[in-house]
């Protein structure tokens, strides 16, 4: 048997440590996300496609753009992006749990797993949200009425012009302190414009 090279001390040290680095480096790396994500070329498409997934929520519109992403990713024979992956192998899972005895409810299911019916009940963010969109833009533009700036939001937030003045209303009552301050500011509002203009 022949008998394998030696090492000196110090020579068996340096491997050991070039193992143990070795060792580290790779646990460094499984705690990295994939590479697609750790590419900043490739990070910035991906939070704002989970923020359109995101959207897909409240705005069944944002829900069939999702979808034909999904769609063109897939007719081009590519990797789905994380998040729509993600969304469709979401909606898939709540199909299949759908109990035999409730079979004809299928195509319900799927399109509300896929956020293409709109829901009756807003998610609470979405209600602060249109209150918040409605207190801005009227501070912004002064001389809009608040059925105008509420019939924008309806637009915006793709609800009903009388959601949109509810939930306007609600948030006013729930920020009372806040909403008091409106018309002193759109007031100084008005005179900067004025000054600005004349």
């Amino acid at each position: 048997m022949m008998a394998g090279p030696k090492f000196t001390d110090e020579q068996l040290d340096a491997l050991r440590a070039v193992g143990v680095a070795q060792a580290q480096i790779a646990q460094a790396e499984a705690l990295l996300p994939p590479l697609e994500v750790r590419d900043p070329e490739n990070l910035y498409p991906l939070i704002g496609l989970q923020t359109e997934v995101d959207r897909t929520a409240t705005s069944v519109v944002a829900a069939k753009e999702v979808l034909a992403m999904a769609a063109e990713h897939l007719e081009r024979g590519e990797e789905l992006p994380a998040p729509l992956a993600s969304f469709l192998a979401s909606a898939f899972r709540q199909v299949a749990a759908v109990k035999p005895h409730e079979e004809d409810r299928l195509a319900a299911v799927l399109a509300q797993a896929l956020n293409l019916t709109a829901p009756n009940r807003r998610p609470a963010a979405v209600q602060a949200e249109v209150g918040a969109w409605v207190f801005r833009e009227m501070t912004e533009h002064p001389d809009e009425s608040a059925t105008h700036v509420c019939t924008r939001a309806a637009r915006h937030f793709e609800v009903s012009v009388t959601t949109a003045n509810k939930l306007w209303r609600d948030w006013r009552g729930a920020n009372a302190s806040l909403a008091a301050k409106l018309e002193p500011i759109r007031a100084q509002r008005r005179r900067m414009d004025a000054q600005s203009a004349g």
